[in-house]
């Protein structure tokens, strides 16, 4: 019973609060409004190169802008969580139709907007739940969160 108790609290959710528990889109539009998503994978990248190497570049850095990153990495993460149950799109790929219009949509879509994803097939574009299950088998939040920390207190 007591390990029951740790799981659940492990994957509590400690950064949102209860409107953006509410609504974790917003998380998402608030984390890709902040900044492009290649500018957040270079503050990632330089979290794994302080961590592994402390780098002097690391005290070249405000503890003020670290702490601001974290927390919406940390965000990020919490809200993805919660997302991973909601149903996000509703096309039926078995529909030659429905799925020539998705096709149609992410070509169009992709021409207007600076980064697009690459590596993601149709459906889980359209279905980006489907992205987020399979994040959270490779480890679940606790999991996601302790790799941020561990990172983040190296510095």
């Amino acid at each position: 019973m007591k390990k029951q108790i740790k799981k659940i609290s492990d994957n509590s959710i400690v950064y949102l609060n209860n409107d953006e528990i509410t609504e974790p889109i917003k998380v998402v539009h608030d984390f890709f409004s902040h900044s492009w998503l290649p500018n957040h994978l270079k503050m990632l990248k330089r979290w794994r190169n302080d961590a592994a190497l402390e780098s002097e570049e690391s005290k070249k850095c405000s503890p003020a802008y670290l702490v601001y990153h974290y927390e919406l990495t940390i965000k990020l993460i919490e809200a993805a969580w919660l997302l991973k149950n909601h149903k996000l799109g509703n096309l039926d790929f078995d529909d030659k139709q429905e799925s020539d219009i998705a096709k149609w949509y992410i070509k169009t879509e992709r021409k207007k907007l600076r980064d697009y994803p690459g590596n993601l097939s149709i459906r889980e574009i359209v279905k980006p739940s489907s992205v987020l299950k399979k994040m959270f088998r490779i480890y679940k939040l606790d999991g996601y969160k302790k790799s941020c920390t561990h990172g983040f207190t190296m510095h």
